[in-house]
């Protein structure tokens, strides 16, 4: 497994050197990282290494973990990615009809799009098994459209149930579950949890729409 390892790490590496593109540095190398970042620690575990200890594990290799390199990830496109604003426009046209950046709707169909023909060529090719394609993005859609049909609340569309914080309730660096953090009293009225996932009730209705275009695709038979 390990020279498995090391040899992709090879591979790519010179790939990368071929390619004309650098090696990433280090995030704590305190470099200006123009070209990227790596985040990576040699060693480091999934847990904490000190819920490992408690439970008899020992790591001898590092004190490292993915958590780490999660909070360095999260420090540094916050250092680069966002402003005190988050993902807003004072550009009204970049908004469509229901307050969402057009530009990541674009990025989202765009990926759908690969998505939808990377299963295309799946089917092609494994023509005995049945592959379908659960359409997350025009569920929510469809539920965006009914919104006050289905009795949410329509000025709590863009805003976290459970969250803190700015036009939208939510703030990346004290998500929902941290102190101090409150939660609303109606989340059945709100179709965002906390600001990441929906409320349970935004989940049934997308779930009922999945269901209804995804049943029919598996031929099930009674």
């Amino acid at each position: 497994m390990m020279l498995n390892l090391v040899m992709t790490r090879l591979k790519l590496s010179s790939r990368a050197l071929s390619a004309g593109i650098n090696f990433l540095h280090p995030y704590l190398d305190n470099d200006t990282h123009g070209h990227g970042v790596n985040f990576a620690v040699a060693g480091s575990t999934a847990l904490p290494v000190e819920i490992l200890a408690e439970n008899g594990v020992i790591v001898p290799i590092t004190n490292g973990s993915f958590s780490h390199q999660l909070d360095w990830m999260f420090t540094y496109f916050n250092g680069k990615c966002r402003n005190d604003e988050g993902f807003q426009s004072d550009d009204s046209t970049a908004y469509d009809r229901f307050h969402r950046l057009k530009d990541l709707n674009t990025l989202s169909i765009h990926h759908n799009n690969l998505l939808k023909q990377a299963i295309k060529e799946l089917r092609q090719e494994f023509p005995n098994i049945i592959i379908v394609y659960g359409d997350y993005y025009n569920a929510y859609m469809e539920l965006l459209r009914k919104v006050k049909l289905l009795g949410f609340d329509t000025k709590s569309t863009q805003k976290a149930c459970c969250g803190i914080g700015g036009d939208y309730n939510f703030n990346l660096t004290k998500l929902c579950g941290a102190p101090g953090v409150p939660v609303c009293p109606n989340p059945d009225q709100y179709l965002s949890w906390g600001g990441i996932h929906l409320t349970q009730r935004a989940y049934m209705f997308m779930t009922e729409t999945l269901l209804h275009y995804v049943y029919p695709q598996l031929l099930c038979r009674a």
